[in-house]
């Protein structure tokens, strides 16, 4: 009876493991999926790029680097505007400084230096 209940249990945790196995492997697949879905896309920009001159590559090309620094640019100056208040007012500027940086902050952050750090490394392993 104790042997039968172990061999179920057993086969219960194998087959439970197989299942997830087989869930890694789609998401996997689906991974590899995705890059190279990312680097067709890639090299059609590219193509359409080059065919259309070089006044259209550079705005291409200087698009996305742009918008950043303009995001980031308008984001130091509302933080430096909010510190100025502060001193102007004479508020408390640590305090301001501390709850000024929120989840929301971070998240910005975070995104713009995985895109330009993170992206940018998986984009050039994905050309070699």
């Amino acid at each position: 009876m104790i042997r039968e209940r172990l061999r179920v249990t057993l086969q219960t945790d194998l087959e439970k493991m197989r299942g997830e196995f087989k869930m890694e492997e789609k998401y996997v697949d689906y991974s590899i999926q995705q890059m190279d879905t990312i680097k067709e896309a890639f090299k059609e920009q590219a193509q359409t790029a080059k065919e259309a001159g070089w006044l259209a590559s550079f705005i291409t090309a200087i698009t996305r680097p742009g918008l950043t620094w303009i995001a980031f640019g308008v984001y130091v100056a509302v933080k430096a505007a909010g510190l100025t208040i502060a001193f102007q007012t004479n508020a408390n500027w640590a305090e301001v400084l501390t709850k000024s940086y929120d989840e929301d902050d971070f998240a910005m952050l975070n995104m713009m230096l995985t895109f330009w750090f993170v992206g940018r490394s998986i984009e050039k392993y994905n050309k070699s």
